[in-house]
């Protein structure tokens, strides 16, 4: 039988304050998809805005895989 299971989690965050409308998020990503689990580190940039949803908007994403 084919596993075409897909999992994702994260994990293990780290927020830092850049000033009072940016913020760097930096976390991990896991993915179990068929029985292969893979990780990468995401670092995520952040900006208040309050037009967007949640009062909040991606600036800058980058992925590594571990």
């Amino acid at each position: 039988k084919k596993d075409d299971s897909m999992f994702i989690w994260t994990r293990e965050f780290t927020f830092k304050k850049l000033n009072p409308s940016y913020m760097v998020v930096i976390y991990q990503e896991w993915q179990k998809i068929s029985g292969v689990e893979k990780g990468r580190i995401s670092t995520a940039i952040f900006r208040k805005n309050g037009l967007a949803h949640n009062g909040v908007e991606w600036v800058h994403l980058h992925e590594s895989w571990l």
